[in-house]
C-alpha cells in the first residue's frame, strides 16, 4: 500500500493529502496499475492538455481505457472543436463520463450531416485504430 501510494506521488506530482482526498473520492485508484496510471497520466497531460490538479480533482479519470475510451473521445472532441461545432472550454471529464449512448447521441448523430466519416472514425478509435 505505501509503495502505490508513493507511486501515485511521484506520479501525479501530488502532496500526501493530494493522494489521500484522491483515494477518497475514488478508492479503486490504488487497485490501478502504477503502468496504466502512468500511461493515462501522460495521455491527460500531454495530449489532452490537463493539469495534475485537474487530474487530482477527477481520480476516475485515471480508471478509463486509454485505447477504448478516452483517446478516442478526445480524437472526436478536437475533430468537433476544430470545425467549431462544440465550444473550446468543453470538459473533456463531462465528455469521458458519460455513457456510449449517451455519448454517441450527443457528439455523434447530431453531426452526421456535417461530418458523416465522424461514426466510422470513432468506431475504429475504439478498436485501436486513430484515424489521422
Amino acid at each position: 500500500m505505501a509503495s502505490k501510494l508513493k507511486m501515485i506521488r511521484k506520479t501525479l506530482g501530488c502532496s500526501d493529502a493530494e493522494v489521500e482526498t484522491m483515494v477518497q473520492k475514488n478508492p479503486m485508484v490504488l487497485m490501478t496499475p502504477s503502468e496504466k496510471l502512468q500511461r493515462v497520466y501522460e495521455f491527460l497531460t500531454k495530449v489532452v492538455g490537463v493539469d495534475a490538479k485537474y487530474i487530482q480533482g477527477r481520480p476516475t479519470i485515471l480508471m478509463y481505457s486509454l485505447e477504448r475510451r478516452l483517446a478516442p473521445r478526445n480524437y472526436v472532441m478536437k475533430v468537433l472543436q476544430e470545425k467549431g461545432l462544440i465550444r473550446k472550454d468543453l470538459s473533456f471529464y463531462s465528455i469521458v463520463t458519460v455513457g456510449e449512448k449517451t455519448f454517441c447521441s450527443r457528439y455523434i448523430d447530431p453531426y452526421k450531416d456535417v461530418l458523416p466519416g465522424l461514426g466510422n472514425a470513432y468506431a475504429s478509435a475504439c478498436k485501436g485504430r486513430i484515424p489521422t
